[in-house]
């Protein structure tokens, strides 16, 4: 979202646009009442400028476009075990899994959507089942919160026993 890198692509899911694009008065509000709350840094203008603009690519899994083979192959797989449209991206050459907002050591399980409202064990659970391939086949497991893991599976036990204890 830097204005420096204003000629790179900005994928989201479908689901992830769409909310984004619906939401971006609410988003770009939350923004400016961060900034006041967090040192009163307001953000620049071309920053919020785009917020809440992505472009969707297709499908619930899906090889993003490897422009000039400049980037490795990574797979967008889409669940809504945190949100309606969260995705992680695995990298097969590599063996890594970004998880985004799933898999933390320091977080548990968030089955919650704060734009609905609504909590989904259910939908979480399948997220984690539709992850788990790639977690078993993973070399790497990066959370977006919590530290880089070696022992993906190890992770993905401790969320399933959490989520059994939620429900």
């Amino acid at each position: 979202m830097a204005p420096g890198l204003d000629g790179a692509r900005r994928w989201a899911t479908p689901t992830t646009a769409r909310t984004a694009l619906g939401e971006r008065e609410r988003l770009i509000a939350e923004a400016h009442q961060d900034a006041r709350r967090y040192g009163g840094r307001a953000h620049p203008p071309e920053v919020l400028d785009l917020l809440g603009r992505v472009e969707a690519f297709g499908g619930r899994t899906t090889t993003l476009p490897d422009l000039g083979g400049r980037l490795p192959v990574v797979r967008v797989v889409e669940h809504d075990g945190h949100a309606p449209g969260h995705a992680a991206l695995w990298l097969p050459d590599t063996g890594v899994l970004l998880a985004g907002d799933m898999l933390s050591d320091v977080e548990p399980p968030l089955p919650f959507d704060e734009i609905t409202g609504r909590a989904d064990v259910a939908s979480y659970r399948a997220a984690l089942d539709r992850l788990a391939p790639y977690v078993a086949r993973a070399a790497v497991l990066v959370p977006g919160h919590g530290t880089v893991t070696t022992e993906p599976l190890r992770r993905l036990e401790k969320d399933l026993r959490l989520l059994a204890a939620m429900a």
